[in-house]
């Protein structure tokens, strides 16, 4: 009789830091967006998102876009983005991230290696294609809100849900499957990696977001003023 409690308590405390999760990336996506002054950033959830289904298995699907969902509706309500705009947009995000991993395990295959160059030229045609396509929904709905033009609009979503597949999803799934010792091996190296990527970091952080992606504001025609995405 105690077993059912037992194993779903498990389930709602995974179900409820995903959420956390997925709330804190699309909020910060937003912020993002909102911080560099309209310059197209990067969206963390869907390739984050994505890395987690392929790295725990199919049962990590419907979890992870359910709550991402519900974590992205969320983020957009505590910027008071428009209602409409608050569930429309979160719901064409975990659809592109459902449809990536379906043509990830059609034409790839159920275990992908991104060490593997084939498989992963592969998996960045179709985050390509996923992305252009879910792009579409995005501007039609943008161009309700009587936004920017329609090329402006695409690029507004297809350059962040493109770059946040091919940057977060290969990288967490091959330290996820990383040799055990690799880390504890070269433990110096990567020490002195970061110590040279400190000094960068820590001067001019807030103008290298304003001015750091002089192609992407050029691409999106300045996309300063448009809605929080």
């Amino acid at each position: 009789m105690q077993t059912q409690p037992q194993a779903a308590h498990p389930m709602i405390l995974r179900l409820a830091a995903l959420m956390i999760l997925f709330a804190a990336l699309n909020y910060m996506g937003s912020a993002l967006y909102h911080i560099a002054g309209g310059v197209t950033t990067v969206k963390p959830f869907g390739g984050v998102g994505l890395a987690l289904i392929l790295i725990f298995g199919r049962r990590w699907l419907w979890p992870v876009v359910i709550t991402g969902t519900a974590g992205a509706i969320f983020a957009k309500v505590a910027f008071a983005s428009a209602t409409l705009d608050s569930f429309f947009v979160p719901c064409v995000t975990s659809a592109a991230l459902f449809a990536n991993y379906r043509l990830s395990q059609k034409f790839i295959g159920h275990t992908i290696d991104f060490r593997a160059w084939k498989q992963l030229v592969r998996f960045i045609a179709i985050a390509a294609l996923v992305s252009a396509a879910s792009a579409l929904p995005y501007a039609w709905e943008a161009g309700l809100w009587g936004g920017l033009n329609l090329w402006t609009n695409l690029l507004a979503w297809f350059i962040p849900t493109m770059l946040s597949y091919v940057i977060f999803t290969p990288m967490i799934v091959i330290l996820a499957t990383a040799e055990k010792g690799i880390f504890r091996r070269n433990w110096r190296r990567y020490l002195a990696a970061l110590s040279l990527l400190a000094p960068g970091r820590s001067q001019g952080r807030g103008a290298q977001v304003r001015q750091g992606l002089p192609v992407l504001r050029r691409a999106c025609g300045g996309v300063s003023g448009r809605r929080t995405r």
